[in-house]
């Protein structure tokens, strides 16, 4: 039964869940005790920042913004126009 609540508990800090949330679910009276036992199983915050990065670009509408926008406004089809000014400096000036 141990190894089983390990099991439980694990997963659920894996997926996300707060030591909070996972403490009333175990049963726990607090959630100090169960961050104590279960605190080697979270995740780093550096993973977890990384997931959350995935899940966004998951989502995001990879034609909606980015280097195909920006490319589209040199040839004027899009909505940014070039203009070179003096000294080679190039400024996009964008059109509504």
């Amino acid at each position: 039964m141990h190894a089983l609540r390990h099991f439980y508990a694990s997963a659920l800090l894996d997926s996300g869940e707060n030591i909070k949330a996972l403490s009333t679910y175990l049963g726990h009276g607090d959630p100090g005790f169960t961050l104590r036992v279960y605190t080697h199983l979270m995740p780093s915050s550096h993973k977890r920042a990384l997931r959350a990065l995935d899940e966004v670009y998951k989502a995001a509408d990879p034609t909606a913004d980015g280097p195909q926008t920006a490319q589209e406004g040199r040839n004027g089809s899009g909505p940014a126009a070039e203009c070179r000014r003096p000294g080679g400096v190039v400024v996009l000036e964008y059109r509504r």
